[in-house]
C-alpha cells in the first residue's frame, strides 16, 4: 500500500516543473504538425506570426494542465517520454548531417573519361594501363543529370544565331559574353549523356516580369534559415529556406542531338549545387570539338518561394520571354 500510495501521490513541484519544461517542446512541435496539414501554406506575414503565438501559448497551456495536478507515476513517465523523444530525434539530426558517402568513395558528379566513340579523343593515346584520371589529365566534364529534370520553360535557340560558329568553344564563347554583359558572371559546365555540354548559371532572384531582380538582392547570398530558429519537423522534412519571390536558373544545353526532359523534378538546393559541381571552364580539347549541326536548348528553372518552402513551379512566361528580360536574347542576337 506504501509503495502504491507513494505512485500515486500528488508528484512534488519540482518534478511537475521539470515535466512540464519537458513537454511543452513536444507539444508545441505536435501542435505545428497539425497546423502544417490543415492550414495553406501561404500566409500573410501578420496571420502567421498570430498563429505562431497562439501555438505557443496553446503548448504552454497544454503542458500546465498535464503535470497541474499529475501523480508521480505520470510525471516520471511524462519526463521519460519527452527525454526519449529527444534522444531519438538528436540521433536523426546527427545522421541527417554525416555525409552519405565516406570521402574517395564516389561523388554523384565524378569526373569521368567519357566512353569510347563519344569523346575518346579526349583520353590520351598509347596509354597501356591508365593512371587514375583527373580533371586536369583526362580534360573531361561531369555529367548533368540526364535526361535533363522537367524544366519550367525552355527554348531552342534559332539556328541563324549559330551560323558564324564553328566549334563549342565559339559557341560558348559568344554566351559566356551575353551573359557577362547581363551580370551572370558565375557558371559552370557539365557534360550531357549523348556527348554534348550544358552550361548553368547561378541562381537569381528574379521579379514578376522576369526581370532579375535589383543587384542588392539578385543573388541569394544565404538561402538556408539558420539552424537555430528551424523546428525539428522543417530539419527532418529538409525543407529549403529562401525569402518570398520568384527565382530562376538558366541552363544552355550545346549538342547536335535532339532530346526529351525527364518527368522528374528538382529542388532549388539541388540546382544550387549545380554551380559547384561543374568545372568553371572547358578544357582546350573539348573547346575544339566541331559544333556544325549543333542546336543550343535553353531550359529556364523557375522556383518560387512562399518563405516557408521552394517548389519548382512552371513558368507564366516563355522561355523565349525569359532570354528577352534576362537581357541575353538581343546580346546573342547582336554578337552574330
Amino acid at each position: 500500500m506504501a509503495a502504491s500510495s507513494f505512485w500515486r501521490g500528488l508528484a512534488p513541484v519540482w518534478l511537475r516543473i521539470l515535466a512540464g519544461l519537458l513537454l511543452f517542446p513536444l507539444l508545441w512541435l505536435g501542435l505545428e504538425l497539425l497546423a502544417h496539414g490543415l492550414l495553406p501554406v501561404a500566409l500573410a506575414d501578420r496571420l502567421a506570426e498570430f498563429l505562431i503565438l497562439l501555438t505557443i501559448v496553446a503548448a504552454g497551456i497544454a503542458a500546465a494542465f498535464l503535470i497541474r495536478k499529475s501523480s508521480m507515476r505520470g510525471a516520471i513517465v511524462m519526463s521519460s517520454l519527452a527525454l526519449f523523444a529527444y534522444a531519438i530525434g538528436s540521433l536523426t539530426m546527427i545522421s541527417a548531417q554525416l555525409p552519405e558517402t565516406a570521402p574517395g568513395a564516389g561523388d554523384s558528379f565524378s569526373f569521368k573519361i567519357p566512353p569510347d566513340g563519344a569523346d575518346s579523343h579526349l583520353a590520351a593515346p598509347n596509354e597501356a594501363s591508365p593512371e587514375p584520371e583527373t580533371p586536369a589529365v583526362s580534360g573531361s566534364l561531369p555529367e548533368f543529370p540526364w535526361p535533363p529534370p522537367a524544366a519550367s520553360a525552355s527554348y531552342v535557340l534559332p539556328d541563324r544565331l549559330l551560323d558564324g560558329y564553328r566549334t563549342l568553344g565559339d559557341v560558348t564563347e559568344a554566351i559566356l559574353a551575353a551573359l557577362e554583359q547581363n551580370g551572370y558572371v558565375e557558371r559552370s559546365f557539365f557534360r550531357t549523356e549523348p556527348g554534348g555540354v550544358a552550361l548553368v548559371t547561378r541562381l537569381e532572384r528574379i521579379n514578376d516580369d522576369g526581370s532579375p531582380s535589383a543587384e542588392n538582392e539578385r543573388w541569394p547570398a544565404s538561402v538556408k534559415r539558420d539552424e537555430a530558429t528551424r523546428t525539428l519537423f522543417e530539419f527532418l522534412q529538409g525543407l529549403f529556406f529562401v525569402d518570398p519571390g520568384h527565382y530562376r536558373l538558366i541552363v544552355f544545353v550545346l549538342q547536335d542531338l535532339p532530346f526529351a526532359q525527364s518527368a522528374d523534378t528538382i529542388t532549388a538546393e539541388e540546382a544550387r549545387a549545380w554551380l559547384t559541381s561543374g568545372v568553371n571552364v572547358l578544357s582546350p580539347q573539348i573547346a575544339k570539338r566541331p559544333f556544325n549541326g549543333g542546336h543550343v536548348t535553353v531550359l529556364i528553372y523557375e522556383f518560387a518561394s512562399d518563405g516557408s518552402k521552394v517548389q519548382v513551379v512552371t513558368s507564366q512566361l516563355t522561355g523565349k520571354q525569359h532570354l528577352e528580360k534576362a537581357g541575353l536574347l538581343i546580346v546573342l542576337d547582336k554578337v552574330q
